[in-house]
């Protein structure tokens, strides 16, 4: 995800400002963020990821939880973005709590 949003915020630069070009390269770091948060979630809540910190194979993550950590970790990239802070100073307690 990282390497794609560079690649994207690359491409921006080499094109004029403000141009069709440079709004479609900005607004298309939205879709591959989701599609990748989506993908993950999806197989989280289907059993076919593992949670690394546990070697869980075949873990069954409930809607619930997946909704949490998916606003959790928006309001994280929010609030990192806002104050200037890592965002995983703000998910660390959420990670402990998951475990």
């Amino acid at each position: 995800v990282w390497i794609a949003v560079l690649l994207l915020q690359i491409a921006k630069n080499y094109t004029a400002t403000c141009s069709i070009k440079y709004w479609l390269l900005t607004l298309l770091q939205t879709p591959v963020t989701v599609g990748v948060s989506m993908y993950q979630a999806i197989g989280l809540y289907q059993g076919k990821k593992i949670t690394v910190s546990k070697q869980d194979h075949g873990t069954h993550w409930p809607l619930h939880l997946l909704i949490v950590s998916l606003s959790c970790a928006l309001l994280a990239g929010i609030l990192g973005g806002l104050l200037g802070v890592g965002s995983g100073f703000v998910m660390g307690p959420l990670f402990i709590e998951f475990g």
